[in-house]
């Protein structure tokens, strides 16, 4: 049963996001949407577009900062690089191959530290998974003084507890490791000794690093300050289309946003952006046309600075064989 739902869950997952793309066009009222989105001030939008620049800025510099403090001796440029190519085709493709190719292109650049680059992603997605989990717990707390449906209501605290028994896992695992580690190479000592070794060392790297204050604390600054910045990006796109929500709206869009795209159903997640960017603001009492103009415009904004990036680096000269390379790696 798990195999055959694994061979097909590609096409399991292209059918919810056509199904929630079919919905989105169906339930809206288009003549008075684009009506709307032609009343949006371009001012906002203009000041939308460059927060989300700055965001981007702070995440290579939180993935630089990482992959420093893990020993992988690589360039600002190339980090930037890597990081914007890999987020332009996270966009494109339906399926997180951008993060294998920002393995790979890191790989190129820093050969022999792919464990250590690997390492560092797998922590940048952790805290992003630990952002939610606290994101959704305020949320909890603010949801009885506001207009949220019952069913909105049950959608959040089970996406908090996945996130955050994946993490209480996680960390169950990395503490018992020196116990695995052992186990392991008794098991598969001449087999796997090199692989085991190599991990041993990353899982030491990775406690030195939560046992360092002065390392750690520059990262959650910056996976806060980030998480600060796509929030504020909600509230600047409110007010492109006059939205008067506060920051318990504009905190549920991020939420179901960043919980809903997990599986990446679509290219460009067209459909199931805007169906929970829509559906987010629901219980707030905004029309269903005015929260789908709010969501088309704050997908524009936040997908043409990274495409536009990402798509330059990835089209310069000498950069489509080191693509290739690194989709191969």
């Amino acid at each position: 049963m798990l195999t055959i739902l694994k061979k097909n869950l590609p096409y399991l997952k292209a059918l919810i996001g056509l199904a929630l793309l079919a919905f989105v066009l169906l339930w809206v009222d288009w003549s008075t949407a684009f009506e709307r989105l032609g009343e949006a001030k371009v001012c906002w939008l203009l000041l939308g577009l460059g927060v989300v620049f700055v965001g981007l800025l702070l995440k290579a510099l939180r993935w630089g900062l990482l992959l420093h403090h893990f020993g992988v001796k690589v360039a600002p440029r190339e980090v930037l690089e890597a990081y914007m190519a890999g987020q332009a085709l996270n966009i494109l493709l339906p399926f997180r191959g951008g993060e294998v190719v920002r393995f790979g292109l890191l790989s190129i650049a820093a050969p022999g530290q792919a464990p250590e680059s690997a390492s560092t992603i797998v922590l940048e997605k952790g805290l992003d998974g630990l952002a939610v989990s606290v994101l959704a717990g305020i949320l909890l707390l603010t949801l009885p003084a506001a207009p949220v449906s019952p069913a909105m209501a049950q959608v959040l605290p089970q996406a908090g507890m996945l996130l955050i028994s994946l993490l209480v896992l996680f960390m169950i695992l990395f503490s018992v490791w020196p116990v695995i580690y052992r186990w392991l190479r008794k098991r598969y000592a001449g087999r796997w000794a090199g692989l085991l070794t190599r991990a041993d060392e990353i899982a030491m790297r990775w406690r030195v690093w939560l046992k360092s204050p002065r390392q750690v604390t520059p990262v959650i600054a910056l996976t806060l300050l980030i998480w600060l910045i796509m929030w504020a990006t909600n509230l600047v796109i409110f007010q492109s289309v006059e939205l008067n929500q506060g920051g318990i709206a504009a905190g549920m869009v991020l939420a179901l946003i960043m919980v809903g795209l997990l599986p990446a159903l679509m290219p460009a997640n067209i459909g199931p952006f805007h169906f929970f960017a829509t559906l987010a603001l629901r219980p707030f009492g905004v029309p269903v046309e005015q929260g789908m103009a709010f969501a088309i415009l704050l997908h524009a904004v936040v997908t043409l600075p990274t495409l536009l990036i990402g798509g330059a680096i990835l089209l310069l000269p000498g950069r489509r064989p080191r693509l290739s390379d690194a989709a191969n790696i």
